[in-house]
């Protein structure tokens, strides 16, 4: 009864390393998702705005810097997965099924590892947002997303600052 325990532990951990990230779970309903590399995109820059607009949103990281640091987790969660599958692989058996055990245990406990970090991931890639509407002059508008720092409430003087598609909004 001692052996089989590692084994049904084993087993738990290869089935939940086969269920998919859940990443929408704590995004409320109507929640707009932005990408990281749509953050402070717009058409044009100027100087004269006003907010005509500011709502929550949720960006999603996927600068190369994120995706660096998602590698970096994907990695260990596989190499230590791997190591603890081998290490419950090997109290089941003896002689070459203990070997067989302790490998299978290697394979299964790395992916159940990379699974595990890559739904970890997925989670800490969402970041808080907003989204400015901006009124340039009379005649046009200008949309941008920044990541959550100061609020700048609808109605306020603003400016925007940067240039090509590399603009951040900024009170007056």
């Amino acid at each position: 009864m001692i052996k089989t325990t590692p084994f049904a532990l084993v087993a738990a951990l290869a089935l939940g390393a086969c269920a998919q990230p859940n990443t929408s779970a704590s995004i409320a309903p109507g929640t707009t998702v932005y990408a990281g590399s749509e953050v402070g995109r717009a058409m044009s820059t100027t100087e004269n705005c006003r907010i005509a607009g500011v709502r929550q949103v949720v960006i999603n990281g996927d600068s190369a810097a994120d995706q660096r640091q998602a590698n970096a987790r994907r990695t260990t969660g596989t190499l230590l997965g791997g190591a603890t599958g081998a290490v419950i692989g090997n109290q089941i058996g003896g002689g070459s099924g203990k070997k067989a055990a302790t490998v299978i245990g290697a394979i299964v406990g790395a992916s159940v590892g990379q699974g595990a970090a890559e739904r970890a991931d997925a989670q800490a890639r969402l970041r808080s947002g907003l989204e400015y509407t901006v009124q340039v002059g009379n005649q046009r508008r200008v949309v941008v997303q920044e990541y959550n720092g100061v609020v700048i409430q609808r109605g306020q003087s603003c400016r925007l600052v940067g240039h090509g598609s590399n603009i951040r909004v900024m009170p007056s």
